[in-house]
């Protein structure tokens, strides 16, 4: 399934201008590489995310009072609904909202690879929430363009092709992101997604006189080429030349 998603990530980030590794970084992060769960009835549905706090405010009057009070499915507060850990309990939850507005319920879950919530549906450019979670549905591909018209949409590609890991997450993922490591686990991702080439050129320039062992290495690699170079760590005029 990895291959599978990975595969998919290239052709939507090579479509879109993205960086493959990068964007690929952030889709195995988000909902940890995983596009499907399942419903109470068993039938494969994309992973998501039930968030009371939209529903709450996607509502007003007798609904919200309704899906607040006597459901316990919105509140005001990010984080006061308790999201099920299983899928087939969020779903059940879909489901409760829906009964009570269909479209409202819809644009409070996050939604497959990408978690994107279905309230953007108008902002990447889907005529309708319900279009949204229908290519969601879809496949593997259909998820991760959602994830790049979002990307997209909210101004992190600069982010994401600088691989400013912590810009990305903080807009990405919300204020909490470090709490949560969401940075530190891009930027891991991305170093084992990335070619040898993409990780050098990402690293900083060397100092003169900085010491280290990426300057031993690279003095090892000089004098392999024939280069008349001591392997001592330190970046000395001759290293530099």
């Amino acid at each position: 399934m990895q291959d599978e998603i990975l595969s998919a990530a290239a052709e939507v980030a090579e479509r879109h201008g993205y960086p493959v590794a990068a964007f690929q970084a952030v889709v195995l992060v988000e909902s940890a590489g995983r596009p499907w769960g399942y419903d109470a009835t068993g039938e494969r549905r994309p992973v998501i995310r039930w968030e009371g706090h939209y529903f709450f405010r996607l509502l007003s009057g007798a609904a919200r009072r309704r899906a607040g009070q006597q459901a316990g499915l919105a509140a005001q507060r990010a984080g006061a609904v308790r999201n099920p850990a299983d899928q087939p309990a969020r779903w059940r939850l879909v489901e409760a909202a829906s009964a009570i507005d269909r479209a409202a319920a819809l644009s409070s879950c996050s939604w497959g690879l990408g978690q994107v919530m279905g309230a953007n549906w108008g902002d990447l450019g889907f005529v309708s929430v319900d279009e949204l979670v229908e290519l969601a549905h879809q496949s593997v591909a259909g998820q991760l363009e959602i994830m790049a018209r979002f990307i997209a949409a909210h101004g992190l590609a600069d982010e994401l092709a600088g691989r400013d890991w912590a810009g990305f997450a903080r807009r990405y993922n919300g204020a909490g992101y470090a709490a949560l490591g969401y940075d530190r686990r891009l930027a891991e991702a991305w170093a084992e997604l990335a070619s040898p080439e993409e990780r050098d050129a990402a690293l900083p320039p060397l100092r003169s006189g900085q010491t280290s062992g990426r300057v031993r290495a690279l003095q090892e690699a000089l004098a392999a080429l024939g280069y008349q170079v001591e392997a001592d760590g330190v970046f000395g005029p001759k290293t530099a030349a």
